[in-house]
């Protein structure tokens, strides 16, 4: 979870650094760049929804099996046997939202797979 937020950290802010250089930018070389500011706002906004998003997914998947792990063993033999499998569960599904989620907001990867659907269906 450390790795992900440190990561997820830099990223932002490579990002924040970007838009702010392409803003800079922009209002040297137009005097109306305040449609161009927004949309620039907008995008960090996105991103940063995005990220929490993936946080909140993963805090969600692999957050109960975490606490499993850093129960006592006296409070661990107290619970039942079965339970340790259900939490297998969440994990296996954050990963899933995860992967299905940057393959929908990557539009490079969307654009190759539709092409090799096209290209297996014969359809183009």
């Amino acid at each position: 979870m450390v790795f992900i937020l440190i990561f997820n950290s830099i990223i932002f802010v490579f990002v924040r650094s970007s838009t702010r250089r392409i803003r800079q930018a922009k209002i040297a070389t137009t005097i109306s760049g305040s449609a161009t500011l927004s949309q620039q706002h907008t995008r960090d906004m996105h991103l940063l929804k995005h990220i929490l998003f993936l946080f909140v997914v993963f805090i969600l998947g692999w957050g109960p099996l975490y606490i499993i792990l850093i129960l006592p063993d006296y409070i661990l033999a107290a619970l039942p046997s079965w339970l340790p499998l259900p939490l297998q569960v969440p994990p296996a599904i954050s990963c899933m939202v995860q992967i299905v989620d940057l393959f929908i907001y990557n539009r490079e990867i969307r654009q190759y797979l539709k092409q090799q659907i096209y290209r297996c269906l014969h359809l183009a």
